[in-house]
This record gives structure tokens, sequence and C-alpha cells, in this order.
């Protein structure tokens, strides 16, 4: 490991030690340390010899494990993830240019030096098409007359906020037309979460008791929910549905679905949507 790893380590440990919770600590540590390091990790109510509880003994052994002890895939996926995490304003609540430095700073790393999912190579692929499409569907999506009048009609603030991950095709599909009507009114606060991050807001909205994304729940200045959409439009989700009860290879159903997406070009959304908001005022 040369010295400039090893400064770069220490940084982001130093930061990750500072500003994370107790439960990433203990995931980080986990994941790492005990199988690099064969260290059993206590129970929160033993001791170690020194007389400290396990939480100061995982804070205390995480730079040493991860820097020393790791191996160099687990030390640069753990550069990866804590880069994003904490340097890369990735945040419980990220405003759509945080998420999509996010996005681009998956794309923009090394392979081989990502951590989970994307050291896969397929969820990596996923990404890049996703970033395509996203974009694509910014310069040529358009808000129907009776989308805007709906979002007009918005009159009270409101937060949505969007439960997503750069993976995911749903998501890449709906989040542009989303954003653009959030952008034709002051009184939408728009915010994003990613499902896999703490604060898991996903564990509160299954779909069928599965995490499905995207989401988008819809509150008042309160706190109070609204509305919730997703992950899907109806006739997608039905499309869906029949190509899982068939049996269908995946590449048929993500083709599909793609296709399905492409000829309706956000219409159906928009009208969930219109009906939804409608019923809100």
């Amino acid at each position: 490991m040369t010295k400039r790893e090893i400064l770069v380590f220490y940084l982001y440990s130093i930061i990750f030690l500072v500003i994370s919770t107790e439960a990433e600590r203990s995931e980080i540590f986990l994941s790492i340390g005990p199988t690099n390091c064969k260290i059993s990790p206590l129970r929160s109510t033993e001791k170690s010899h020194s007389g400290r509880n396990d939480k100061e003994r995982k804070v205390s052994f995480l730079p040493i494990s991860i820097i020393f002890l790791a191996s160099r895939p687990k030390r640069r996926a753990l550069i990866f993830y804590l880069k994003n995490r904490y340097l890369c304003n990735l945040r419980p609540h990220m405003t759509f240019s945080e998420y999509k430095s996010y996005f681009e700073t998956i794309l923009d790393t090394e392979q081989g030096h990502h951590s989970a999912p994307y050291d896969n190579p397929d969820y990596f692929e996923y990404t890049k098409l996703n970033w395509s499409r996203m974009n694509r569907w910014f310069k040529t999506g358009k808000l129907s007359g009776k989308m805007e009048a709906a979002i007009a009609n918005i009159k009270a603030p409101q937060d949505w906020i969007i439960i997503t991950e750069p993976w995911c095709g749903d998501a890449a599909h709906n989040i542009p037309f989303m954003e653009m009507m959030a952008a034709l009114n002051s009184n939408v606060s728009i915010s994003y979460q990613l499902r896999d991050t703490t604060p898991f807001l996903i564990d509160q909205y299954l779909t069928n008791g599965t995490k499905s994304i995207p989401k988008l729940i819809v509150r008042d200045k309160q706190g109070n929910d609204l509305a919730v959409w997703g992950p899907r439009p109806k006739d997608c989700q039905r499309v869906y549905s029949e190509l899982l009860a068939q049996k269908s290879p995946f590449e048929v159903i993500k083709t599909e679905i793609q296709n399905w997406y492409n000829k309706n070009k956000g219409a159906d959304l928009q009208l969930e949507l219109v009906e939804l908001f409608n019923k809100i005022h």
C-alpha cells in the first residue's frame, strides 16, 4: 500500500468516525474488521481488557483494520463508499444536483474500485444505461397541459421525497418528469433518498412486501403524508406482473419494460399524478 493510499484512507476514516452514526460504524466494522483482522466484536454489554465498551472498541479499531489488514479490493471499495457517503454531499436528503453527482461518481470510478452493488458488472451497466435514459428524458420529455395545471394548483407548501437508486431502470424513466413538475411551482420542495442507505425510509413504503422503487412521497410541511406513488405506472406494472407470471427471462422482462416506457413517453405517469394531486386539493 503506497503512502498516498494510506494518507487518503486515514482522511476518509477520520471523517467517517467523526460524522457517521453508530449503526454505520458497526456495519463497516462487521463487514471488514472480523473478516480480515480476526477480531471478534464484543457484545454491547461486554468489556474489553482496557475496560472500554463495544462501541468504543469498534471505533478505535476501524482505521487500523481497514488500512493495514483489509484486502486491497476491500480497501478500494471502502474508499469508494466513504468518498460517496461523506465527501460528495451524499446526505439522507439530497437535491437532484447532489443525486446526479453521486450518479456521476459511480460512473467515473474505475472498474474494480466500486463497493456493492456496483462491483457487480451488471449493476454498473444498468447504471450507465440509466444515466443515458434519464438525460434523454430531460431533453425530450414533455409535461401535458393537465399536468402543468395540476402543479400550478398547489397553493400550500409540499415536500416531495423520491426514494431511488442509480441502478433502478424505472427510476431513470420517471424521475426526470417528477423533477420537471417540481420546478414549475415554488411551493414544491423535492429531495432524494437512496433506498439502501440510512434512514431506510423505504421500509415504511413497501409494495407487496418488497422494496420496489422509485417511490414518490408527498408530504405537507408538518410531515404528514398526502399521497404516495410508485414504483411504476399501473399499465407498466400490469405488463411486468404478466411477464413474471409467465416466468419470462429477466432479459425479456427488462426489454419489454424499456419498450413500454419508450412508447408511453411519460403519459401514464402524468395521468396518474394529475389524479393524485387533484385528490389532495
